[in-house]
């Protein structure tokens, strides 16, 4: 190693450590809390970073007329200030996703929406913007059967292709684990994996140099796929199955040694007693073999719900805590590849109940974000984003 690249790593070092004070609960802010109208609903359910300073969340919201959007929100100074950029057209309900920002530039984001006159059903549409959410078309408007279509993640590679993963019925009303691939920037679009089961669905994507990887549920268990050319074929590469009871998959992400997480929930047994635990399992082989790094389990039921990994190795991980009627929205971390985890927020709102984290991204310079929503003092919620700065 020569002298700069050994500076070079003994500061990045040297942050990682002193990274450990930020921890704490005091680091995370809240930065975006936001109603279309006081009394009026909203969520995040999807986040995304650029190395810029820009973060779009992918959200639903109430509007007066009782009718529920997709939006994408923006922010351009690093979540201190936020505008919507995107509605869905032309519907009367309507969820956005997930969002992400590729290598060159380009946005995509996912959404359902009930057509008009289709009171039962969704058609599933991936959206795209190429001058960084200013302007935004549907690429991939996916009706399938006309029954109830929705992609819950999208991924972008290195090399222009793009991916997106849901669920759908059929004709039949069978449900589809379901991912579409566009091979030239999403300008057209195909399915490449369409595996039918008991409530399946792909639920988060990511790229890592060994492959393209999709997480989520499929015949009451914790499933992970993966292409290693470019999304033509698939196969299991985690099958985290727990008898009688089940298990699902809701969060994948990679670092930058190629490391694997996922973080989800699995319902287990100990001692006769049943609760659902909030899992975390890593791959430091390029998905060949997993193991649990994290098992949660403090009120009734623990869920993992999203994961992301910063330029500094650190790796978060969000989730809700169930006790009685109160739901908590804890974000975990690991500066040590997974081997041990702290809570990092627990954030309870300005209620006190019902916090759900839903999506998390993290940016180019390691600033920390999860999305979510929370009951605010109207009883409603609110969609909210929450931000630990880097170090």
């Amino acid at each position: 190693m020569n002298k700069q690249n050994f500076i070079g790593s003994l500061g990045a070092a040297l942050l990682l450590a002193t990274s450990v004070s930020t921890f704490g609960q005091s680091a995370w802010e809240t930065v975006d809390d936001f109603q279309s109208i006081p009394g009026k609903g909203a969520a995040v359910a999807g986040l995304a970073a650029a190395g810029n300073g820009i973060v779009f969340s992918a959200c639903m919201m109430g509007d007066p007329a009782g009718q529920q959007h997709g939006i994408i929100r923006r922010s351009l100074d690093g979540g201190q200030s936020w505008l919507n950029v995107f509605d869905v057209p032309g519907t009367t309900f309507a969820n956005c996703w997930s969002v992400t920002v590729g290598p060159s530039g380009a946005v995509f984001a996912t959404a359902s929406a009930r057509p008009p006159g289709s009171p039962n059903s969704k058609n599933w549409l991936t959206i795209r913007s190429i001058d960084g959410g200013d302007t935004w078309d549907i690429v991939d408007s996916f009706i399938a059967s006309g029954l109830y279509n929705s992609p819950f993640a999208v991924v972008q590679d290195g090399v222009g292709r793009v991916f997106a993963g849901g669920m759908m019925w059929d004709a039949q009303g069978k449900h589809h684990w379901l991912i579409r691939r566009s091979l030239d920037g999403g300008t057209t679009w195909a399915t490449v994996d369409d595996i039918p089961g008991a409530n399946p669905a792909v639920m988060g994507m990511t790229v890592s140099p060994a492959g393209v990887f999709a997480a989520g549920r499929l015949s009451n268990a914790w499933i992970v796929r993966r292409s290693t050319n470019g999304g033509a074929t698939w196969t299991t590469v985690d099958d985290y199955r727990v008898p009688t009871y089940g298990s699902y998959a809701n969060g994948i992400t990679s670092d930058a040694s190629g490391n694997l997480y996922v973080t989800g929930a699995a319902n287990l047994t100990v001692k006769r007693i049943t609760k659902t635990h909030w899992i975390t399992r890593r791959s430091t082989n390029g998905g060949a073999t997993w193991q649990t790094v994290d098992d949660v389990i403090s009120g009734s039921s623990n869920v993992g719900k999203s994961i992301t990994a910063d330029v500094y190795g650190r790796i978060f991980t969000s989730g809700q805590i169930n006790s009685g009627n109160t739901s908590r929205w804890i974000t975990r971390a690991s500066i040590n590849g997974g081997a041990t985890w702290v809570t990092t927020d627990d954030y309870a709102g300005s209620t006190g109940i019902n916090t759900f984290p839903r999506g998390a991204a993290s940016d180019a310079v390691g600033n920390v974000f999860v999305g979510g929503q929370a009951n605010g003092s109207d009883g409603v919620a609110h969609a909210v984003v929450r931000k630990l700065a880097t170090p």
